[in-house]
């Protein structure tokens, strides 16, 4: 009884004034803390529910997300795989409802990697990456110059495969 009453701190000290049994002592700990884990717990399944991703980019709102089922299987409330698509995937904005549907019926199961990565590339090619990006004039160095004449010099598509094809005879 003495070690969980020295383990104690100040605020906890109250919830057990009163009380001589080892046995009491830890009932009356285990109710306080637990229903406090209860509201914890409760608290995240709301903050999961309402997550949108609004004005978040799209590795933002993921993170969050991520974040919030991690902390409930540290709280000991665990979301299953196939669960954690579908929390993932709902408060997506409009624009990934095309990809949400191919994810959604995947067999397989997917990392959060796997799904972030899959999302950027639908973010970048439906050109919401590109809207933010601004390119400003600024004069071109010696080493950027000889960069773009090299680029300049790469053969396209066509000249490569023609290359390509008369190795071979």
């Amino acid at each position: 009884m003495s070690l969980i009453i020295l383990s104690l701190t100040e605020e906890t000290i109250p919830v057990i004034i009163e009380l001589s049994t080892t046995k009491d002592i830890w009932d009356a700990l285990v109710t306080a803390f637990l229903s406090s884990s209860n509201n914890r717990i409760r608290n995240l399944h709301m903050q999961l529910q309402n997550q949108k991703q609004d004005g978040l980019g799209i590795t933002q709102y993921l993170h969050k997300t991520k974040l919030l089922i991690d902390e409930l299987a540290d709280a000991g409330r665990p979301i299953c795989i196939p669960d954690q698509k579908i929390d993932m995937f709902k408060g997506l904005q409009s624009e990934f409802k095309d990809i949400i549907t191919t994810l959604s019926a995947c067999q397989e199961p997917f990392t959060f990697g796997e799904c972030l990565n899959l999302l950027l590339s639908h973010e970048f090619i439906h050109g919401q990456a590109l809207s933010s990006l601004s390119i400003s004039p600024s004069p071109m160095s010696d080493s950027t110059r000889n960069l773009s004449a090299n680029i300049s010099q790469c053969p396209t598509q066509n000249e490569r495969h023609y290359n390509n094809n008369s190795y071979r005879r």
